[in-house]
């Protein structure tokens, strides 16, 4: 455990996004399966649907490496130059729920990339369906293509989760603070994410090891908030 005081420098932890770094489950076992089965995709593009913290990005992060994809922000739709993009290569339009900055441009990128071989890969934290799209042929156009989404992760994952992030922050913890954690915290990925984060800042900010009653403390402070 960190024992000896350090400052508490604002800077934000990095996590480790390759793939031996992340963990299957249930909840993902399609997801990862999907991005594993690159590049022999069944059609053109695919959806991966997944809210924040679910480990959608993670996935994202190990395709890009793979495929070495040009990534365009849903909200920058608009200022591509379909002339200039080689279409045979991988695309990722990341955060769909964020907006279409250009749905037509979407709708055309659409159907190049499906004409000149490339592949495409869409991403976004709510279904199509609840996404407020316009064009009708573009909303089509989505609603048809597979879409794989992550599910609500488990027990077992989450704590996994937990340890592993702690431990990419050279900090060892006991199970049984683990446990504490679990039975006084919301159970979702962002959570376990926010939990870590805070108690590795109150450790370096203190110079206390994080033990059952630094844990109370931060537990504390955020239901007070």
């Amino acid at each position: 455990m960190k024992k000896a005081r350090q400052l508490a420098l604002d800077l934000a932890h990095r996590p480790a996004f390759g793939a031996e770094d992340f963990f299957l489950s249930q909840s993902n076992e399609l997801a990862v399966k999907l991005i594993d089965d690159w590049p022999n995709w069944a059609q053109y593009a695919q959806l991966l649907i997944g809210p924040e913290a679910s480990g959608k990005t993670h996935l994202v992060n190990v395709w890009l490496l793979r495929s070495r994809a040009r990534v365009i922000e849903a909200s920058d739709l608009h200022k591509v130059d379909l002339q200039r993009i080689p279409l045979d290569q991988s695309i990722c339009i990341e955060n769909l729920h964020g907006g279409l900055a250009s749905e037509d441009v979407l709708f055309h990128l659409l159907n190049k990339v499906n004409e000149s071989g490339g592949q495409l890969l869409l991403t976004s934290r709510v279904e199509i369906a609840g996404l407020a799209i316009q064009l009708k042929d573009l909303r089509s156009r989505l609603l048809a293509l597979p879409s794989i989404s992550i599910k609500t992760p488990d027990e077992n994952l989450l704590k996994a989760v937990m340890i592993k992030q702690f431990s990419d922050r050279q900090i060892e913890i006991e199970p049984q603070l683990v446990e504490y954690l679990f039975k006084r915290m919301e159970r979702s990925l962002q959570a376990v994410t926010q939990i870590v984060d805070e108690l590795d800042r109150s450790s370096l900010g203190s110079g206390r090891a994080i033990t059952r009653v630094l844990a109370r403390e931060v537990l504390l402070d955020k239901s007070n908030r």
